[in-house]
């Protein structure tokens, strides 16, 4: 009997554990007809440590019943990475779960946040290998020359270096080891986890964001359908104490808050297109003169608008159209022109009736 307490791989840890009714039909089946599949265990030599790989709901059915597991109830599988288990996880339970998209995002989520830590943890594992070759050599040679240190500060410390008398230290290793920043997950592993999980990248991302906010009751809320992938990635945006503050107050006022700050963030988008397509133009006035003819009527209006915003909002949509008009700078060229040529077509005119008047006489 296996009586240790077997922690789950932190891969197979992100899929949420079956409860209510699936959890009481577990128990019974496994009450009346045992174990039908084995529970999965993999060494990890790296880490010194038993994973459970997968089934946790089995596992826990197993010590409520009956206090442990059986050697005859768990496989072991050898794994080569921490990759391999992943995709493990991910094909033991691709056709097993009933999830909806919001919980699938979670998913998504956890798996992405599971492997940057993963990563980073073996990374640190790794320098840490490497910081005690260095001082286990350093110790070694210092044997070697029978002289004792071992009562003296640690190699190559702040303290002994200011001691030292100036010289270099460069030909000598380092034990000062700076720990890796956490390992961000590819784009691709990102769209494979999403495709395997039947979802879009996107909704992966907006999970990822969420589960990466650390904000258990907001994953829940997700989780539970009391709120949007959309809108629980948009109340990421609030600080710790509003974001608790809208949880508490219930599903209404998270759907109402993240509507609020959609309609913000469109504003801010809106206002950000416009300054893109008029720069830092600013309109006092705008006048709209036009004239309508209905048979042999007409009749002329004129339209004057201030509003800063009713401005805006047209002179972008004018800028669209190409509708912009000319400056007054272009307005006086233009009627100079016009001026001009009418001049040189009146003289042409002219010229051309003196040219038929003498023909005519002759």
């Amino acid at each position: 009997m296996i009586t240790e307490t077997l922690t789950p791989h932190p891969y197979a840890a992100c899929y949420p554990l079956v409860s209510g009714t699936l959890e009481e039909s577990l128990y019974e089946s496994i009450k009346v007809n045992g174990l039908r599949q084995p529970i999965v265990l993999w060494r990890d030599e790296a880490r010194d440590k038993t994973w459970l790989i997968d089934g946790r709901n089995r596992y826990r059915a197993l010590c409520q019943i009956y206090g442990g597991v059986s050697d005859e109830q768990v496989i072991w599988r050898d794994y080569e990475s921490d990759e391999a288990v992943r995709l493990a996880v991910l094909d033991y339970n691709e056709n097993r779960r009933q999830m909806s998209t919001a919980q699938k995002s979670v998913v998504a989520g956890r798996i992405i946040e599971a492997r940057a830590q993963l990563f980073t943890e073996l990374n640190t594992l790794s320098v840490e290998s490497s910081s005690d070759s260095v001082e286990s050599k350093v110790e070694a040679e210092q044997i070697q020359e029978g002289v004792d240190h071992s009562d003296e500060a640690p190699f190559n410390t702040e303290e002994s270096t200011r001691e030292s008398d100036g010289s270099s230290n460069h030909d000598q290793p380092s034990s000062i080891v700076s720990v890796p920043k956490k390992a961000e997950c590819p784009p691709e592993i990102r769209r494979e986890v999403a495709s395997t999980l039947g979802i879009g990248p996107k909704t992966a991302q907006r999970g990822a964001a969420v589960v990466s906010r650390k904000v258990p009751k907001l994953v829940d809320a997700l989780e539970e359908g009391l709120v949007s992938i959309e809108a629980a990635y948009t109340l990421t945006q609030l600080d710790d104490d509003e974001l608790e503050a809208v949880i508490t107050q219930g599903k209404e006022v998270m759907r109402e808050k993240a509507r609020e700050l959609k309609g913000a963030e469109k504003v801010a988008k809106e206002e950000k297109k416009q300054n893109a397509i008029l720069g830092d133009i600013e309109v006092d006035k705008l006048v709209v003169s036009w004239t309508e003819k209905q048979g042999t009527e007409s009749q002329s209006y004129t339209l004057e608008i201030e509003d800063p915003k009713q401005l805006s909002t047209l002179l972008m949509t004018l800028t669209k159209l190409g509708l912009r008009g000319k400056t007054d700078t272009e307005a006086e060229n233009t009627e100079a022109e016009n001026t001009e040529a009418e001049n040189t077509e009146a003289e042409n005119t002219e010229a051309q009736n003196a040219v038929t008047e003498s023909t005519e006489e002759a």
